[in-house]
């Protein structure tokens, strides 16, 4: 089973789609929350995820199984993104479809497969997105921003 593991987990690795350009209105940083199927039951989760414009997707992934490291790729013509998260020695393939509605907040929809044989149907949804484009995960203000600070006068 691990030489068929490492096939899929290496699957999402070696996929290359290049250099993306996100369009309008989809965060390059943000927080998603949704749910994910394990065992008939849907269970809540929390990632924070980054879109690069390499094409990778890097992240945290929070729940009830802990802190997962996110890292994968995503295209956004085919509106696919594939990523492994990662804790330890557990390894968990998530791969699925971005949405992206007009005039409303991005979404995914997917399913995982775990090295210890657990599966299911993943949905997020992205909540906190930051204004403006992101670098080095500080959010930049896309409109002008004035600041009026206070001068004390100089004695003559």
């Amino acid at each position: 089973q691990g030489q068929k593991w490492n096939g899929v987990e290496q699957e999402v690795q070696s996929w290359q789609p290049g250099p993306q350009q996100l369009p309008a209105g989809f965060p390059a940083a943000g927080t998603w929350t949704g749910s994910y199927q394990e065992q008939g039951r849907w269970l809540d989760c929390n990632m924070t995820l980054n879109f690069n414009p390499d094409g990778s997707v890097t992240g945290m992934n929070n729940d009830k199984d802990g802190q997962f490291y996110v890292s994968g790729k995503y295209n956004i013509a085919s509106n696919e993104a594939k990523w492994v998260e990662s804790r330890g020695n557990l390894r968990v393939v998530v791969t699925g479809s971005l949405q992206l509605p007009a005039g409303q907040a991005p979404s995914f929809e997917g399913s995982y497969r775990s090295n210890t044989n657990y599966n299911g149907q993943i949905k997020l949804n992205c909540s906190a997105p930051p204004v403006g484009p992101v670098v080095q995960g500080v959010a930049i203000a896309e409109t002008p921003v004035t600041v009026a600070v206070p001068v004390a006068p100089v004695a003559q």
